[in-house]
């Protein structure tokens, strides 16, 4: 299972895209990486979280989130961290995940075609 970066879309004009990114397994979503910018005496950040919908074979599964210096650091700590999360989440897991990324594509698809 291959991880990729992706930038996500923007949602204002001036939003920096290279600020924010999604992470996906096998096209599938499943994290972003985000810059965060504190108070000004505070240094830029990145955090990192993982966007999974496992069901119960979720529960207590660590790490699930996390914050690096640098975006090439969160990307580290998030392949490290997939690489123990899933396969905790096991087969059945994942499936509860791509169904939920299904269903939510088909309800965008519908609010879409509604408009």
């Amino acid at each position: 299972m291959s991880l990729t970066l992706r930038r996500q879309p923007l949602n204002f004009p001036h939003d920096d895209p290279d600020l924010r990114w999604s992470i996906y397994c096998d096209d599938v979503s499943i994290g972003v990486i985000v810059q965060h910018r504190g108070r000004s005496d505070e240094p830029v950040s990145w955090h990192w979280v993982m966007h999974l919908h496992a069901g119960r074979f979720q529960n207590g599964v660590r790490p699930t989130d996390g914050v690096a210096a640098t975006r090439e650091d969160a990307m580290i700590a998030f392949r490290a961290a997939w690489i123990i999360v899933r396969p905790a989440i096991g087969d059945e897991g994942w499936q509860l995940h791509l169904n939920h990324c299904a269903w939510s594509r088909a309800q965008e698809e519908r609010r879409r075609r509604q408009r």
